[in-house]
């Protein structure tokens, strides 16, 4: 895994050992992402922030929260909870 997220960065130091899963972990936010943090979103039904994590191979909803600071917040909690690699949240 590049820790920078840089594939051209092949430096020992920014290189670690990591599971397929935990490569997909550090993946940068996808250029649709509106909100700008991976699995937080607006749900337009509860009109709320919704935030969702997938942990083994399953996608289960964390919450719904009023304002989106409170949604990061419990996203960075549940990530670093569920998966012992340091995950990018951005």
């Amino acid at each position: 895994d590049h820790i920078d997220r840089n594939p051209s960065n092949n430096a020992i130091a920014n290189l670690r050992p990591a599971t397929h899963a935990e490569n997909q972990q550090n993946k940068q936010v996808y250029k649709n992402n509106r909100v700008g943090f991976k699995g937080v979103s607006w749900w337009k039904q509860q009109q709320r922030w919704r935030v969702r994590l997938q942990t083994d191979g399953h996608n289960r909803v964390v919450g719904y929260y009023e304002t989106l600071l409170d949604a990061v917040a419990a996203r960075i909690r549940a990530e670093r909870a569920a998966h012992s690699h340091r995950a990018k949240f951005y």
